[in-house]
């Protein structure tokens, strides 16, 4: 499960990191139009901000949890000395966690297809552009992020001697 979830968290680095380039690219393209040539580019801001940004933000969360860059509230957990009890009140957490997210991703996948159904999108430049793909690339990165959690849990429960919130397994992707 390690390898799959290494390999799958270096093709979502790689895809985040194409639309930070995107990101970046049509950002600079928009500023050098407009203060070069005195127009902007249609649609750039909006694509930015509807596709760009969201693309390369959630498709990185699986990494970004399983490098541990999130913050924790740990610091009473610190001052325990038991180790059991220590890995009880982790592993609660990470349930809580585990729990939490199948919650968000339950409500993604639905608010996803519900922007099927009607149609969600934004008019741009008298075009019009869906934003259901980028909803459901956002429910299936929280999907992702709650395996991650999962494979954490177990584990956690599979090893005493494993601390669950503060293994960092990956200190680089690529």
């Amino acid at each position: 499960m390690e390898a799959l979830i290494r390999r799958v968290n270096k093709i979502t680095v790689i895809i985040a990191g194409l639309g930070l380039v995107g990101l970046m690219i049509l950002i600079s393209a928009g500023v050098v139009t407009r203060y070069m040539f005195g127009f902007s580019i249609p649609t750039a801001y909006e694509f930015v901000e509807q596709y760009l940004m969201p693309l390369t933000i959630f498709v990185a969360l699986g990494y970004s949890y399983k490098s541990g860059i999130f913050p924790r509230v740990d610091t009473f957990v610190e001052n325990i000395k038991s180790p059991k009890i220590k890995k009880g009140i982790n592993l609660s957490i990470l349930i809580l966690e585990v729990v939490i997210f199948t919650f968000v991703t339950y409500l993604l996948f639905d608010f996803s297809f519900y922007s099927l159904e009607t149609g969600m999108g934004f008019k741009s430049n008298g075009n019009a552009y869906t934003l259901f793909y980028i909803h459901l690339i956002t429910a299936i990165s929280f999907a992702w992020i709650t395996v991650i959690m999962l494979n954490q849990c177990i584990k956690g429960f599979k090893n005493e001697k494993i601390d669950v919130l503060e293994e960092n397994e990956e200190k680089n992707v690529i």
